[in-house]
């Protein structure tokens, strides 16, 4: 679905910027940006170790080593890893689970695993009212958010998504993505967890769980979709 260049115009579009916006300029339903360290636990809260890996490197800071980590106006997430091979810095992925469905593929050969440098997570409000992320607090409800890994390589792309409904081959089985905020001062949120599980908005779902789909650029303007049916993909943030 997505180009390189359309990939930094749906960043532009959601980031808008890392310079923050004063509270006078901000329009109904918007907060302020904000620019976040992301790190990746090595297991889920239920101990399943991740299939979505950080590079050992430490934290992926913004604006550091070709990394974009924010929060935008509109209250979403976006994590960018793009530089590239000039890049220091990758995320690891793992297909080994391939989780059954009579709604995909039976057999397919797994998406290429292993160190990635050109990507971006990023996520979308699915239920209303909408908390903007950073403007959560301790012991709000979770927020349950359509979300994408992709993974650019030119061609093909692949993309792993999160009960991210404009996917052509949506499952219904597929995991929302939960953000939550743990910890706070003066008022505001200062840690989030964002974590595919089971959740009281999740109900009909399975943790963790993605539908993959392979993109193919055949013609500038043309794209091909191959459904790569589903797979557990279990990871956790913290930011």
């Amino acid at each position: 679905m997505m180009t390189k260049n359309f990939v930094l115009v749906l960043g532009l579009a959601l980031c808008m910027g890392i310079a923050s916006l004063s509270v006078s300029a901000q329009r109904p339903g918007t907060s302020e940006t904000v620019s976040l360290k992301v790190s990746f636990e090595p297991a889920m809260s239920d101990a399943a170790l991740c299939a979505v890996c950080a590079d050992g490197l430490g934290e992926y800071i913004d604006g550091v080593d070709g990394v974009s980590a924010s929060f935008s106006r509109y209250g979403h997430l976006g994590f960018y890893f793009h530089g590239g091979a000039a890049s220091a810095r990758r995320v690891l992925f793992n297909y080994s689970e391939f989780y059954p469905s009579p709604n995909h593929p039976a057999v397919v050969p797994p998406p290429p695993s292993g160190p990635h440098s050109y990507g971006e997570l990023v996520t979308f409000k699915v239920f209303d009212p909408y908390t903007n992320l950073q403007d959560m607090r301790v012991g709000d409800a979770p927020q349950c958010l359509m979300t994408g890994w992709t993974i650019d390589q030119g061609s093909p792309i692949w993309e792993d998504n999160y009960h991210r409904n404009g996917s052509p081959f949506f499952d219904p089985l597929t995991s929302y993505v939960v953000a939550t905020c743990v910890e706070e001062a003066s008022a505001k949120c200062t840690r989030w967890e964002i974590e595919p599980k089971d959740s009281p908005c999740n109900s009909g779902t399975v943790p963790t769980v993605v539908n993959v789909v392979k993109v193919t650029k055949v013609k500038p303007n043309r794209q091909t979709y191959e459904d790569y049916g589903l797979w557990k993909l279990p990871f956790r943030l913290t930011l």
